[in-house]
């Protein structure tokens, strides 16, 4: 029952009951919504963090490979020209 809509035909003695029961069952079903929500949004944010530690998982092992290729690449660039100016020092050597 709801007084405040205009249902005063029923005002009794057990009016303030009602209401009161009435204003508990809209809070019980207000809490549990509310816990069925955050229920809901603690999974989903389980959900996005293994998610994202994923990514991280990846991201971490594409700059590693990322890395390794850099540092291949450098080290025959260096033995590339090591070797270039190695054999340079010995044809000075021997043609001067």
């Amino acid at each position: 029952m709801d007084i405040t809509k205009g249902d005063y035909a029923r005002f009794n003695s057990n009016t303030y009951l009602e209401v009161y029961e009435d204003i508990q069952e809209k809070a019980q079903k207000k809490y549990k919504d509310e816990v069925v929500a955050h229920t809901k949004t603690q999974e989903k944010l389980k959900k996005m963090e293994k998610d994202s530690s994923d990514e991280i998982e990846t991201l971490k092992a594409r700059i590693s490979v990322m890395e390794d290729k850099e540092k291949n690449d450098f080290e025959k660039r260096f033995l590339y020209w090591d070797g270039l100016s190695h054999l340079h020092l010995q044809a000075f050597r021997i043609f001067f």
